[in-house]
């Protein structure tokens, strides 16, 4: 009589061949899996580097609209009124004319799903003139880009300044008119999603 258990070699070929079969029904499972994973990594990889380059091109786009309308001289030309004045009052009234003047375009440029603070930086110093507040806040760990733009400029006659400091301002006389020259201010336009 022959013994059923015995089948060889590998002893009983039928368990054997279930066993190598489950492996490779597992391993082939497993490699599907992984392929999915990996694609939806990518995927979403992309899809953050895709709206990275979107924010950072509203970021430019906004702040160069506000920079060929003059609206970046005009906010300028507020803030430097802010810093030569005297009284806070008086500050805060020009500094609340950047704010309002910077807000009433920058809530048009930049879409309602992204948020923006517009910053101006004098040296060491950076001054907040305007940021979305109804819009979405403001995380670190969300997608966030800047641009910047460099502004230097000079008005004739007609600042009501203290033309004693001389880092902000310093004047040429000329046979017709003083020119009163400011700068350099650096705004920052930081917007995140």
């Amino acid at each position: 009589m022959m013994d059923k258990s015995a089948g060889g070699i590998f002893g009983n070929q039928k368990g054997f061949t279930l066993t190598l079969d489950a492996i490779i029904a597992i391993l082939f499972i497993m490699s599907i899996s992984l392929a999915i994973s990996a694609y939806r990594y990518t995927e979403t990889t992309e899809t953050s580097r895709g709206a990275f380059l979107n924010l950072h091109y509203v970021a430019e786009d906004a702040l160069d609209v506000l920079n060929k309308q003059g609206i970046v001289d005009s906010i300028s030309f507020y803030y430097i009124l802010s810093q030569q004045a005297n009284e806070s009052d008086e500050i805060e009234g020009n500094l609340s004319m950047a704010s309002n003047l910077s807000m009433q375009y920058l809530d048009v440029l930049v879409p309602t799903t992204i948020g923006y603070r517009l910053v101006v930086e004098e040296g060491n110093e950076s001054t907040t003139i305007a940021e979305s507040e109804s819009r979405i806040g403001y995380d670190p760990s969300t997608v966030l880009t800047h641009a910047r733009r460099l502004v230097v400029g000079y008005t004739k006659d007609n600042i009501p300044l203290d033309m004693t400091d001389p880092g902000l301002f310093w004047s040429l006389g000329a046979p017709s008119a003083v020119f009163s020259f400011w700068g350099p201010l650096t705004f920052k336009l930081i917007v995140w999603i």
